[in-house]
């Protein structure tokens, strides 16, 4: 920009001699500026230290729709809802349809855990994934009330649950909704 301007003052003052040193300072590197970065040069195909790029040659969209599609693997194997299941993912799978099972019950129960403060449930099921705790397991996870966490979960899964808390030393604690000093009236 600074070159342009440069050249448009020499053409209004015509001095010859001067518009061919500016020239000059855009193509060769001066004499006393030899040993540092020059500033001046420009960097197109007609300079040597500076060659261009060949120029890279594009295919057409033809060419490129020709091309089978790479292969989409949706999940690493032995992960969920992988093609190629393990031992232990079949096994899971056959208990599904294995006649010995005990048929589903619906049962549901809370049992309630002391508590310093109140948590959210995301709070609440990280520290139980922190004591080992699978937190599907887990239906719903609150606070009921001031140092009482409450957590929903299926009769059969009781037993597993209260001998991970107690590995942990934590006992849990009975707790009455409907009790006159939780109502707060």
């Amino acid at each position: 920009m600074n070159t342009t301007t440069n050249m448009a003052i020499s053409e209004q003052t015509n001095t010859a001699p001067n518009s061919q040193n500016i020239t000059n300072n855009m193509t060769q590197p001066d004499a006393e500026d030899s040993n540092s970065v020059t500033t001046h040069m420009n960097i197109d195909s007609t300079n040597p230290l500076f060659p261009s790029l060949p120029a890279a040659a594009r295919p057409s969209y033809a060419q490129q729709a020709r091309k089978p599609a790479p292969p989409k693997i949706k999940y690493a194997p032995g992960q969920f809802r992988s093609h190629k299941p393990t031992a232990a993912n079949l096994e899971l799978a056959s208990k599904l349809f294995n006649a010995a099972q005990q048929p589903p019950t619906a049962e549901y129960k809370y049992l309630y855990f002391p508590s310093n403060k109140r948590m959210k449930p995301s709070i609440i099921r990280s520290r139980l994934t922190l004591l080992g705790i699978d937190n599907v397991r887990i239906l719903d996870a609150h606070c009921p009330d001031w140092n009482v966490i409450g957590l929903l979960i299926h009769v059969s899964y009781e037993a597993e649950l209260l001998s991970k808390f107690t590995a942990a030393q934590v006992e849990p604690v009975s707790y009455d909704y409907f009790d006159p000093t939780h109502l707060r009236d």
